[in-house]
């Protein structure tokens, strides 16, 4: 319910095998608060999923249904875990795209972004996760508890989904304090990751997300946590399923995508920013993973330049290490 339209705003939380029930419990607190806050009832929700599904602990949860079965949703939540899924049924796919088509807001908890990112839902759209699975190359990954990016939101942990689903409350009431400025992601300022990961790792991916425009020697990297070459390669591929070298290289690159959609900023600036010593092998490696050079990136995208003044912002949070998800207004 937005302050001009009488009707509860209704939220199907979709619980997919191995979700997190603490991720799903903080999500819907929000919302009870919003409730309770209002003395009527601005939001209602479905609990919905196969009969299957169980949470991480081994529990199964008497749901309302399942996704086809379900009446109109204003908001879908896809609820996960923390193994990524290697595919989702046809059928499934398809109702999410179809339901997305008059949705208000699609999102996802832990691993659930995988189902959206198959279904082509978060193409051009930053999505919080501590890894950057190669197989959704359109997608702008953000080592993040949280991100809202207009009408996708995602998170990683319950306090993630707490603050994703509390921001888009504010937000959803016209609170100004909730609405990101500009249509920029609002996302949780740059830090430690969450806990769904090794101590070590998160260690190793904020200081690679610190040091993009100088990148560290990998044997640098094992050095700073205390761990040895291989247990670092070790630690990628099991938890982000490939090598640390070509997670960095992605971090960078995705860090190059936004400031060529968000900013005027010349190309050979944002290459130099970014880590790479000649603008040839940046247009090289960009359209590698992406499918298309520096250069059409910026003349197709449809995001807005910046104005001059947070160019020059922008320059100096790349260069001090926050990055251009620790830039507001």
């Amino acid at each position: 319910m937005s302050p001009s339209d009488p009707r509860p705003c209704t939220f199907g939380f979709v619980l997919l095998d191995g979700y997190s029930l603490a991720a799903l419990t903080a999500a819907l607190e929000p919302l009870r608060e919003a409730n309770q806050a209002a003395g009527r009832p601005l939001y209602a929700w479905h609990v919905l999923g196969d009969d299957g599904a169980a949470s991480e602990e081994g529990l199964r949860l008497v749901n309302d249904g399942s996704l086809a079965g379900a009446p109109a949703l204003d908001a879908l939540i896809l609820c996960g875990g923390r193994q990524v899924p290697r595919a989702h049924r046809p059928e499934f796919i398809q109702d999410l795209q179809r339901r997305a088509r008059q949705a208000r807001l699609m999102g996802a908890l832990g691993a659930g972004y995988a189902a959206l990112a198959e279904a082509g839902l978060l193409d051009d759209f930053s999505c919080a996760s501590p890894a950057a699975p190669v197989r959704f190359p359109r997608v702008s990954f953000l080592a993040r508890p949280w991100v809202l990016d207009r009408q996708r939101g995602t998170a990683v942990d319950g306090d993630g989904a707490a603050a994703l689903l509390r921001h888009w409350v504010a937000r959803d009431q016209g609170q100004a304090d909730g609405a990101p400025w500009s249509g920029l992601p609002a996302v949780e300022p740059a830090g430690h990751l969450p806990g769904l990961y090794p101590p070590k790792l998160q260690e190793i991916v904020a200081l690679m997300e610190a040091n993009l425009e100088e990148p560290l020697e990998l044997d640098a990297l094992a050095r700073y946590v205390e761990v040895s070459r291989r247990q670092l390669e070790r630690l990628f591929q099991k938890y982000l399923q490939g090598s640390p070298s070509r997670h960095y290289l992605r971090l960078r690159l995705m860090r190059a995508r936004q400031l060529l959609r968000q900013t005027t900023l010349p190309i050979l600036e944002i290459a130099t920013d970014c880590g790479f010593v000649s603008t040839p092998h940046f247009s090289k490696c960009y359209r590698e993973c992406f499918g298309r050079s520096p250069r059409d990136e910026r003349t197709g995208s449809n995001v807005f330049a910046l104005p001059a003044s947070t160019d020059e912002r922008v320059r100096a949070s790349v260069r001090s290490g926050r990055g251009w998800a620790g830039v507001r207004a």
